[in-house]
């Protein structure tokens, strides 16, 4: 299969034929979020910090709403969304302090999103900063 724009190939499948993807992260969007989502997180020092940044971003504690809702709170998508991207990202760092999870991490080839679950992907990817991905999903 090519992609082509009136004459003119842009790419073709042909490219990929060898590749052979190891793992691959989905992140997920706006619905995953829990009430008590994040507690095991604060069991990994890496992964806490994480929502010490997000207080400081968001200006209100992240964790609190998560571990404590009210679900009615969380639900709402000014507090879900930094909520699922926060989280998100710390369960990757509970995985990392897990024995064998850096190398998981590390044999990522391929990692996605649905809709909100594009930016973690993105801050996953090193495309942006967790702050700056943060920033953008507040």
């Amino acid at each position: 299969m090519t992609a082509s724009v009136g004459s003119q190939t842009l790419q073709s499948d042909a490219l990929f034929a060898d590749y052979k993807p190891n793992f691959a992260f989905l992140f997920p969007g706006q619905g995953a979020q829990a009430v008590g989502m994040g507690r095991e997180a604060q069991s990994v020092p890496a992964a806490a910090e994480l929502y010490k940044k997000a207080n400081d971003i968001l200006g209100f504690d992240l964790l609190d709403v998560c571990i404590n809702g009210p679900k009615e709170k969380l639900d709402s998508t000014v507090i879900s969304q930094p909520a699922i991207y926060v989280t998100s990202l710390a369960a990757v760092e509970l995985l990392r302090a897990r024995d064998g999870g850096q190398q998981i991490i590390d044999s990522v080839d391929v990692t996605c999103g649905l809709s909100l679950g594009e930016y973690t992907a993105l801050a996953f990817a090193g495309s942006f900063s967790f702050e700056d991905g943060l920033n953008l999903v507040k």
